[in-house]
């Protein structure tokens, strides 16, 4: 080589450096971010959100906005409460419908907002609604994203989060206050289409219709995890001061972890697992780990064509009813006290199954609409590669999850 074509020792450094730029951001963006605490489980096992990238901090309302719906990998850090009541103009007064439901009316029930969704049956009597329109449309989360609250005050009020995108994480926020007296008022947190989701230690509170919901398309591999969801309103669809609409879960071939969850003071669908319309039966595996329902009036698990749900190690506490009693059989894969051991050393689990416990729910699990859990029935529910939560001794699950659930604990 001649000396004209050798390079010189600086151009080969320079070259270095930007390799080794280059390297770093890409090692950069395969890890977790260090102030998101601990690391998904479950389902959504490998989830980083938005990496390690830089973080921003938004200040107002449109930075947020713009921040989570742009194509960048991001590490979002709220600080505060951003209050979107207002921010797609002054509220509405609209034309409703007092729905069937709705047997305490101007004394705690839920009237339903018609525009844009056209819900109301012609047999509903015709009623004024008056409305935030901002709650109607929730704050779009695309793919590579990390939301994470600081300390115990981070919040979004008056508008929910929609995830369109692969590969988010939502941890320490409180989503509340969405026009919680009507049906349709608006949703708190929506997988609309994605995959690999972690929904951890965040509150849900004052929701008009669901706390989470996904579907139709897929909603993928998700893990909703350490979250306190808190039905107590003023405005009930079943007129005992708790919320009914509270977790659905509609997406194509969606695999859900539910895991550590305080759920309380609710009436109904907590969760309700495929089934969509009557003529979409969607196929959702899920499993229920962990999880303290406390004060239900109604129902927890409301199971349909296409579900599979492994539910073990859970304290359900003054519930009327653990499922519906049109839950479908054999949709709930169910240890018993002679049926702990089955799974020691078969994968997924490679550990003994956790009986749950029912404590002054005066309806037990029924047999008819559980099968027994063998190996075969737990590995039609979980892959052979799936990163199950630790399973928590069934006399501590309360105290835990108390200890840990929502906001402000991480």
């Amino acid at each position: 080589m001649s000396p004209r074509a050798m390079p010189s020792f600086r151009t080969t450094v320079l070259f270095l450096v930007v390799v080794l730029a280059a390297s770093s951001t890409v090692v950069l963006a395969g890890s977790l971010s260090p102030l998101v605490k601990g690391k998904p489980t479950g389902f959504a096992a490998g989830t980083i959100g938005g990496g390690n990238v830089a973080p921003s901090y938004p200040q107002t309302r449109d930075e947020l906005a713009k921040l989570l719906k742009d194509s960048q990998p991001r590490v979002i850090v709220l600080t505060k409460e951003f209050d979107f009541r207002g921010f797609n103009g002054a509220k509405v007064t609209a034309n409703g419908c007092r729905p069937d439901s709705n047997k305490c009316p101007n004394k705690g029930g839920q009237d339903a907002i018609d525009p844009p969704f056209h819900w109301c049956s012609s047999k509903y009597p015709r009623v004024n609604v008056t409305y935030d329109p901002a709650a109607l449309t929730a704050l779009q989360v695309t793919g590579s994203k990390t939301i994470i609250g600081q300390g115990a005050n981070a919040a979004i009020r008056g508008k929910g989060l929609r995830v369109t995108g692969s590969n988010v994480i939502v941890q320490n926020i409180h989503i509340y206050d969405l026009n919680p007296q009507y049906i349709w008022g608006g949703d708190a947190f929506t997988i609309a289409q994605g995959d690999q989701i972690w929904f951890d230690h965040n509150k849900i509170s004052m929701i008009g219709r669901q706390f989470i919901v996904t579907g139709y398309s897929p909603a993928g591999r998700v893990t909703i995890s350490n979250n306190e969801l808190n039905g107590l309103t003023q405005w009930s669809a079943s007129c005992d001061g708790r919320h009914y609409w509270t977790m659905l879960f509609l997406g194509s071939n969606d695999k859900i972890t539910l895991a550590y969850n305080q759920i309380h003071h609710t009436s109904g669908r907590s969760p309700k697992v495929a089934g969509s319309d009557g003529k979409n039966f969607p196929k959702v595996q899920m499993h229920a780990i962990g999880n303290f329902w406390q004060s239900l009036s109604g129902h927890a698990f409301d199971v349909h064509d296409g579900a599979k749900i492994l539910v073990e190690g859970n304290v359900f506490e003054t519930v009327a009813y653990p499922h519906t009693p049109e839950t479908l059989a054999g949709s709930l894969v169910v240890p018993m006290a002679n049926t702990v051991g089955v799974t020691a050393k078969a994968a997924p689990l490679r550990r003994n199954l956790v009986v749950n416990k029912l404590d002054g729910s005066p309806r037990p699990i029924d047999t008819g609409a559980s099968s027994t859990a063998s190996v075969g029935a737990v590995n039609a529910v979980l892959p052979v590669d799936y990163v199950s939560p630790a399973a928590i001794p069934i006399e501590q699950v309360k105290a835990y999850v108390l200890k840990n659930a929502g906001v402000g604990k991480i």
